[in-house]
Parts: C-alpha cells; sequence; structure tokens
C-alpha cells in the first residue's frame, strides 16, 4: 500500500480500490480488516534506531531534555535539535509487530478485533500516554482519534458512499 501524506490522497486511493473490487457488503469487510491490518503494520515500523533516539535525549519523553523547546504536540525536539515524529512507532526489536493479533469474525455484524499483546503495548500505545511517554496518537490521542481509527472510519465512509451511489443507480 502507498504511503499517504494527507487524508486527501488517502480518501481518493480508497475511492478508487472500491471501485475496483466492487461494492459488496463481503469486499467491504475484506477491505476494511486487510486495510487495518496494513496499518497495524505501516505505523509500528518506524527506523529510527535506539542509539539516535539516546542522542536526542529521548524525544518522547515527558519531562526533560527532550521538551526544551517542544512547540507543537506533533513534532518533538531532543537536546541536538533532532526532530522526530510521533509515528510511526520504532520497531527497536520487532516484538511489537510480531505480537499482533486478530480475532475471527463474531456474529452477525462481523466485529473482528485487532491489536498487540506484549505487555508494553498498552503503555507505547496508551492514548493519554503516560506518567513518562507522550502519547503517541495510534488510536487516539488528547480526545481526538488516532490515525489507526481515522484511516478506519475514512474507508468505511467512503465504502457507504459508493454504495449509496450503486443503490441509486438501480
Amino acid at each position: 500500500m502507498a504511503q499517504h501524506t494527507n487524508i486527501a490522497s488517502f480518501g481518493a486511493a480508497m475511492e478508487k480500490r472500491f471501485a475496483q473490487v466492487g461494492v459488496t457488503a463481503k469486499t467491504v469487510h475484506k477491505e476494511l480488516y486487510d486495510g487495518g491490518k496494513d496499518d497495524h503494520f505501516e505505523f509500528t515500523a518506524g527506523q529510527i534506531k535506539t542509539s539516535e533516539l539516546r542522542a536526542a535525549g529521548h524525544p518522547f519523553a515527558r519531562e526533560g531534555l527532550a521538551q526544551r523547546g517542544n512547540q507543537t504536540s506533533k513534532r518533538l525536539a531532543g537536546k541536538r535539535g533532532f526532530r522526530v515524529n510521533l509515528l510511526p512507532i520504532n520497531e527497536q526489536t520487532g516484538a511489537l509487530r510480531r505480537s499482533y493479533f486478530e480475532t475471527p469474525p463474531q456474529g452477525k455484524d462481523q466485529v473482528v478485533k485487532m491489536g498487540f499483546r506484549i505487555r508494553y503495548a498498552r503503555f507505547v500505545l496508551s492514548p493519554t500516554g503516560t506518567r513518562k511517554m507522550v502519547s503517541r496518537g495510534f488510536y487516539s490521542s488528547g480526545g481526538k482519534q488516532g490515525i489507526i481509527r481515522k484511516r478506519h472510519k475514512l474507508r468505511l465512509a467512503v465504502a457507504q458512499k459508493l454504495y449509496r451511489q450503486l443503490i441509486r443507480k438501480t
């Protein structure tokens, strides 16, 4: 899947994708499922090394050297001016990505749950952050939807829009 720098390009790509596969309940569920899985892996594949994070003064810390000069919640500045995006979450050992799980569809609603099982995932992915670490915005952050939920809702909205157009034609 292509990397999208803004939500508009992502929405356009989803419209094109759904137009290619056709809009049926089964294809919509499959696209939502596949897209969610891809998003979980895409946003946990950061490439910043541990040594670089240490040299930057641990840029995800709530206090200390990393927070001097922090102007926005989107980027954090370290002690050497090293700027780090909150997402994607760095893949230090790969344990977080390996702990990914999904439940099979359950009941009439076809609900699938996705997440990470490793014990520290709840701290790294916390919507409010922790006492020592800022929120990364994976699922949600500061009362706002995180990137994973935004993308899921956008995929669903595009599917509903195309489905409504299909119904009007018939």
